[in-house]
């Protein structure tokens, strides 16, 4: 993407495979963009708490590899010679391998000092479920959605706090770049999003007895909306208890 550097009227050209191409050649979903043809990612923003993630999942792999064991120095009254250091750090090299001898025989005037903690001292498990939180709110997700726990209503706040950010933003660039600028006052492009919200049956079921109970929708129609086959029963229910009116 080339952009000119006005701060307010931008305009910008984007090159592909050698060519050059105008931004109406392109559908362009960004986020959090500047009207430069640049977006900016959840990881460029969120660095810190992606990078614990990690440095977590790295911490959890030294210890599997060291069978657990912790870190620390060996301190020893004495001079030591070569041939003695080199033999220590064999066995010492052979206690943090999986593979290797899981004792070492420390002789006299020499002794283990801990420099790191187990991850149980550190509490890594608590601290990698608030990470995980942390993770699930930069994406709208709520935490009991992976956990099996979600609620009904969870389950719409994901819908609307995850998913309905992502389809506003297709539906604006669909707006943007496949409208005449003539047509934008009375055309626009929509998701339908029914399936998705539509819930349990009994509340969607209550929903519709409303519905048909103030004549906003008829039979067929909520017929329509279950996938059903119409029953072409084209009346309205009026007040003395139920008189029937041909709407046509």
């Amino acid at each position: 993407v080339s952009s000119n550097c006005k701060p307010i009227f931008k305009q910008y050209m984007i090159m592909c495979d050698g060519a050059t191409y105008a931004p109406y050649d392109f559908i362009k979903i960004l986020r959090n963009s500047k009207g430069d043809g640049r977006g900016h990612s959840i990881i460029e923003e969120n660095p810190m708490v992606l990078s614990v993630a990690y440095n977590t999942l790295n911490f959890e792999n030294q210890l599997v590899k060291k069978g657990g064991n912790k870190k620390g120095f060996l301190k020893a009254r004495n001079r030591l010679t070569d041939d003695a250091m080199n033999k220590i750090k064999e066995a010492w090299k052979n206690l943090y391998s999986n593979s290797g001898e899981n004792m070492i025989i420390l002789n006299d005037g020499m002794d283990f000092a801990e420099s790191s903690n187990t991850s149980v001292e550190m509490q890594l498990n608590e601290r990698k479920i608030s990470t995980d939180t942390a993770i699930c709110a930069l994406f709208g997700v709520p935490y009991d959605m992976l956990t099996g726990k979600a609620s009904e209503a969870v389950k719409v706040r994901f819908f609307e706090n995850a998913c309905m950010p992502v389809i506003n933003a297709i539906e604006a660039a669909l707006d943007s770049d496949y409208l005449l600028e003539a047509e934008k006052d009375h055309r626009y492009w929509a998701f339908d999003t029914r399936e998705a919200t539509r819930g349990d049956i009994q509340s969607r079921y209550n929903a519709y007895a409303i519905a048909l109970q103030n004549n906003f929708l008829q039979l067929d129609e909520v017929r329509k909306l279950e996938d059903l086959e119409p029953l072409g029963f084209n009346f309205l229910k009026l007040g003395l208890n139920d008189v029937l009116l041909d709407i046509k």
